[in-house]
């Protein structure tokens, strides 16, 4: 790491003088005009090595012969044998598609080798891609990835043959200018000026692999105006506007706006001039990211951003009153153009298209290399369109404050604010919501309940069930601003008040209290949340990005030119849209969508909406006093209450819990999808896929429909803390903090939007399921019960000037004199545990909102638990997984949101020592060197939380596999328990005779409770020769090794050990 920084100051008052000697100056401000100038550069350098696993020159060639796939990736055979690396599955790649005339067409999934006839695709002759079915765009982007290098072992253990360099570059200036000006001696101008203009680019070693580029300028405008207009009025004056302009790009070379596109140089389609495509092959397989060729990010934009702003506020004293008057006007806008997929795509290459079977188990073989090879991906996340949105906000605000000093120990303050904010509107009415008021009546043809019912696994012979709908309603997608709506998402909230009160008292009830200094205060107040800038990400976005996919009959109808092929490099790219919104969608003339609503991204509103924009009252009541000489003490109450808080998005689509059980007691998979019987398509002009059990849901197809803008949450905490503070006295001063809180809440974050200043928590939210709220009233997921602070600083009374030593020679001055000592000491409680199974149990929506059962009487906290084992493969976690069940499938859980068990006290200690070295120039105590040693975390205590955070956390794990044990999953666990014995009839037949006379598996099969030490147990130990192990040995197989295990905090900080020089000059 290199890290530069500048700073260059001048100011003073502003002079001009005339050339030559003597005269008037052409102006002399030096009593009342002044300047102020800073130029702060900052340059940074940084760089990572890191290891990756890279294809041999035979591997790109397409000759995968001699391979053995291991956890480290694909090696060669005398590779794998040098370094002991023992092989995982099979490294066979098979042959999907026939080259017909150039185009590559599927075969049937059937192979017959000598006589015997599978179910399977065939092996590619000598495992070797013929040269006649490589695709020329592949070998083209392969001149982008890095020539593979020795092999050796990187420091996880696993083979590699590439150091990959990693690099940060980020340039940094600003430049401030401030200008005041006293036009009178009662009225006083200033003026100040910021630009910052900042590039930062990172890659992984190569000017196309891993490129990002982040750029930014902003700059800002601030007028103010000081003005005494008499000797108690006083008014303030400040006008500002700022502009920002920023991406998230690639570097120059490639940059979005104006440079190459790799894209359209390999031939591909693009929306851009420029920018770069991914083409991924890490997704599975044994490679990582840095094999990867381009790059593409989900947050790849440009943002313009513009704010105007006039504050004006009157002071005015008279008597024991003090006054203030304000108001405040904004205006804010927000140009944003989303760019991922435009330029170019992700393309993602997986084992699938080139594994026996389209699946991704080791025992289907398959190469990421190989499919890419071929030019054949999974999927393409493309987008269709290229939309500018255009947002903007105006708010206003005014307000009345008095300070009234009613008696000498007792102080009022009243206030109330109003408060104005329009949401969110969009200069083109590009923004809108699903209706649910509005809707369409569709009666479904014989045809249409047809291909429902062969979509629900219902043979064409059999007759169509009643269960299958015969009319069906869709919603309404309504634009904004059209149809004579209103331009807005929500009604405006005209009613927004502020009362505020506060006193301060002190009592004069006795002596005692009065001498010690002894006030009372409390106060109570409401504040809005801010609309401005909320919900700054493009939602609806029309041109969201979109998965274009290879199917096993071809490609996704309508995201191809041809979708008898699969989607491919060369001769059959997605399809990309381009054109209008209105166009793509079908859009009436006042602005409504209905049959293609469903392949309409955005979300809905409630007809009946309040538009209420969410408050917080707070009130708090302290005690503070000085019971001793430099010695305060304060205890007090806070309380909070949240009311119209956003909830997470609501699914207003729930399915029908008896039609999921219908299925899954029929052996039909419920989160299966077909085809839309009723052909709608999205905006890229392909044939939306429904899920089965959106069938018989409100809304026919729709998968989750989510209410957004909900405000119907609300939340309460009360807390306590006492702090105590001593002055420094002696050469000592400390303070000490202790807070007790408890927060309730019915959700605990909204989710509106990406980099918040909160931690992500809509987890475990089971309201997305249609229940009443209530269910999930519980610990908010940030409640921290205990908090303590402290900090000393210490004056060590030995040395000069000290209370010892303190005519001690220079040289023993030098060495144990004058030093100070200051700490930091921090404990922090941890938070509550939200029980949550992984997959969505087979009644759609998203993954992680459907909790556990609870059993009753095992307690939370795992008794296997050893604080001298907490974070491992070996170590029990710290939650008892036996606490809780699966809930049976199709069902909801019992447990709470959050169980009030929480994760171990986090400890922080930090110590500094320093000492001033006194420099023998200069005035006395201005010129000095100090010496300082820092250690942070300085008794390297380990801290621990909890893992379910994130993007993808920890959760129980999935649905559990409902199918027969298999060969090889008999041979393993017979290798495993060598004194059993089992013939594969045997244990195939427990699965077999439990099914229902459907053959489906019963809905609670998997909801029984599993022992002790079951996350250290392998699935193995359990006794597959029997039912009840047979159903542990398969939720063992599905279960989440890390739920409710500890890990470290993010950032981790370890011991770290500073020493310093600092020059006071």
């Amino acid at each position: 790491l290199r890290y530069n920084q500048v700073s260059v100051t001048v100011g003073g008052p502003i002079f001009l003088p005339k050339p030559g000697e003597g005269g008037k100056a052409y102006y002399d401000g030096r009593n009342k005009s002044f300047f102020f100038f800073a130029y702060e550069p900052r340059w940074r350098r940084d760089f990572l090595s890191v290891t990756t696993l890279l294809p041999t020159a035979a591997e790109r060639g397409g000759d995968f012969t001699n391979l053995v796939r291991t956890s480290s990736g694909w090696l060669p055979t005398n590779i794998a044998t040098q370094f002991n690396a023992a092989s995982i599955g099979t490294s066979n790649i098979f042959q999907q598609f026939n080259l017909v005339n150039g185009r590559l067409v599927p075969l049937a999934q059937t192979c017959t080798v000598g006589g015997v006839t599978t179910a399977t695709f065939c092996q590619f002759p000598g495992n070797k891609i013929p040269q006649s079915m490589i695709d020329p765009t592949a070998i083209a982007l392969l001149k982008f990835m890095p020539d593979a290098g020795g092999y050796f072992i990187d420091d996880a253990g696993l083979v590699r043959n590439y150091i990959v360099q990693r690099f940060v570059k980020q340039d940094e200036t600003r430049y401030t200018l401030r200008l005041d000006h006293n036009l009178t001696k009662n009225d006083k101008l200033n003026f100040r000026y910021t630009k910052t203009p900042a590039i930062g680019i990172r890659g992984f070693g190569s000017d196309v692999n891993g490129n990002t580029g982040v750029f930014s300028n902003a700059q800002q405008y601030v007028l103010g105006d000081n003005h005494i207009l008499s000797s108690n009025l006083i008014n303030d004056l400040r006008l500002s506007y700022t502009r920002g302009v920023f991406s998230e790009d690639f570097s120059p070379e490639f940059s979005i706006k104006s440079g190459r596109n790799l894209a359209t140089e390999l031939g591909l389609p693009s929306l851009t001039k420029g920018g770069l495509p991914l083409f991924q092959i890490s997704a599975d397989g044994g490679y990582n990211a840095f094999a990867d060729v381009g790059s593409s990010g989900s947050t790849n934009n440009y943002n313009i951003e513009d704010r105007i702003s006039l504050n004006d506020t009157v002071y005015w004293t008279h008597g024991n009153m003090s006054w203030k008057f304000g108001t405040d006007l904004g205006l804010a806008h927000l140009n944003v153009i989303p760019f991922f997929g435009a330029s170019g795509g992700r393309w993602e290459f997986r084992v699938l298209n080139t594994s026996d079977n389209r699946g991704t188990n080791v025992a289907n073989g398959g190469n990421n290399l190989a499919s890419l090879l071929l030019g054949v991906p999974n999927v393409v996340q493309v987008r269709p369109l290229l939309l500018n949105y255009n947002y903007y906000w105006k708010s206003g605000a005014a307000f009345v404050q008095n300070d009234w000093k009613v008696r000498p120990n007792l102080t009022l303050n009243l206030g109330l604010r109003y408060s104005l904010q329009y949401p969110r509107a969009e200069k083109s009415n590009l923004q809108g919501v699903f209706r649910p008021d509005i809707t369409q009546t569709v009666t479904l043809t014989d045809a249409q309940r047809r291909a429902t019912a062969t979509g629900l696994g219902i043979a064409t012979t059999a007759a169509i069930p009643s269960y299958v709908p015969t009319t069906v309603v869709l919603p309404a997608f309504a634009f904004a601003g059209r149809g004579g709506r209103s331009k807005y998402l929500v009604p405006v909230d005209y009613w927004d008040f502020e009362p505020r009160f506060g006193f301060a008292w002190s009592p004069h009830l006795s002596k005692w209290a009065e001498n010690r200094g002894a006030v009372v205060r409390g106060g109570y107040g409401i504040s809005h949340l801010a609309l401005t800038g909320n919900n700054r990400l493009p939602n609806p976005d029309f041109g969201a990005f979109t998965g274009v996919s290879t199917l096993l009959t071809g490609s996704t109808v309508g995201g191809t030119a041809d979708p008898t092929q699969p989607v491919r490099l060369t001769g059959n790219p997605p399809f990309i849209a381009g054109g209008g919104i209105d166009q793509a969608l079908g859009t009436t003339a006042d602005g409504l969508v209905f049959l293609n609503s469903l392949g309409t991204p955005g979300f809905a509103i409630s007809p009946n909406g309040s538009g209420k924009i969410p408050y917080i009252q707070n009130w708090n009541l302290s005690l503070s006093m000085e019971p001793f000489k430099d010695f305060a003490v304060e205890v007090a109450y806070v309380g909070n209450k949240g009311t119209h808080l956003y909830m997470p998005l609501v699914n207003i689509n729930p399915k029908d819990f008896g039609f999921v059980e219908t299925l899954e007691s029929q052996n039909i998979n419920s989160e299966t999808t077909f085809a839309d019987p009723l052909g709608r398509r999205n905006v890229l002009g392909a044939v939306v896929a429904i899920q089965r059990n959106s069938v018989t849901a409100p809304y026919f197809g729709f998968n989750n429909l989510f209410r957004f803008f909900d405000p119907s949450a609300n939340s309460i905490r009360h807390a306590a803390y006492i702090n105590v503070q001593r002055r420094m006295h002696k050469g000592l001063a400390f303070t000490a903090n202790y807070t007790y809180g408890h927060s309730v809440d019915d959700a605990s974050d909204a989710s509106p939007d990406v980099r918040v200043l909160t931690t992500p928590s809509g987890l475990g939210q089971e309201v997305s399921y249609g229940v009443p709220r209530s269910r999930d009233r519980a610990l908010s997921t940030f409640d921290i019960k205990h908090i303590f602070n402290s900090t000393v600083i210490w004056d060590v009374p030995l040395g000069r000037r000290r209370a010892y030593l303190s005519h001690a020679p220079w040289l023993v001055n030098g060495v144990i004199g004058g030093w100070t000592v200051s700490s930091v000491f921090r404990m922090q409680g941890g938070q509550p545990f939200v029980p949550f199974i992984t997959d969505t149990n087979r009644l759609g929506g998203t993954n992680r909102a459907i909790r556990l059962d609870i059993v009753p009487g095992v307690p939370l906290k795992n008794p296997l638990y050893s604080n001298t084992c907490t974070i491992g493969a070996l170590c029990e976690p710290f939650i008892n997984p036996s606490a809780f069940m699966r809930p049976a499938k199709g069902s909801l859980g019992n447990a709470p949101r959050t169980l009030d068990i929480r994760a171990p006290m986090q400890e922080f200690f930090d110590i500094s020592f320093q000492k001033d070295f006194p420099l023998p120039f200069g005035a006395e105590g201005k010129r000095k060197l100090q010496f300082r040693v820092d250690l942070i975390n300085a008794f390297n205590h380990p801290n621990f939380r909890y893992g379910n955070t994130g993007n993808t956390p920890n959760g129980f794990g999935g649905l559990p596999n409902e199918t027969p044990v298999t060969q090889a999953e008999l041979t393993a666990w017979l290798a495993a328990n060598p004194a059993k014995t089992a013939t594969l009839t045997q244990v195939q037949n427990l699965t077999i005779n439990s099914r229902l006379p459907s053959g489906a598996i019963p809905l609670d099969f998997f909801h029984v409770p599993i022992p002790q030490g079951f996350a250290t147990t392998a699935a193995t130990s359990f006794d597959i020769t029997t039912l009840s192990g047979l159903k542990l040995y398969r939720l063992r197989q599905a279960y989440d090794a890390n739920f409710g295990t500890l890990g470290a905090p993010v950032p981790y900080q370890p011991r770290y050990i500073q020493l310093g020089l600092k020059l006071y000059f």
